[in-house]
C-alpha cells in the first residue's frame, strides 16, 4: 500500500477517504518520502519520524501496520 504513513495519519485524524486519497496521490506526485505523513506549509513533508511526541509516534506506527496487513482499523 502506498504512503501507508500518510493513510495511518489521516486516520488517526479522521479525515475523510476523499482527503486521504487526494494526500496519497499529492505524494505520489511530489515523490514524497515513504514516511511522510503531511504535506507542510513550506511545501515539505513532515516525516513520521519527526513526530517528537513518542506516543503519538508509536500510535501511528501502530495504525500503518494494521493497515499494512489489511486489518479494520476502527475506534481511533
Amino acid at each position: 500500500m502506498d504512503y501507508i504513513y500518510i493513510r495511518a495519519w489521516c486516520k488517526l485524524l479522521g479525515t475523510t477517504k476523499f482527503y486521504t486519497d487526494r494526500e496519497v496521490e499529492r505524494a505520489c506526485q511530489t515523490n514524497a518520502p515513504e514516511t511522510a505523513i503531511y504535506l507542510q506549509s513550506d511545501r515539505s513533508w513532515a516525516t513520521v519520524d519527526g513526530i517528537e511526541n513518542e506516543k503519538m509516534r508509536a500510535r501511528v506506527e501502530q495504525l500503518a501496520e494494521q493497515l499494512e496487513q489489511g486489518e479494520e482499523v476502527n475506534g481511533i
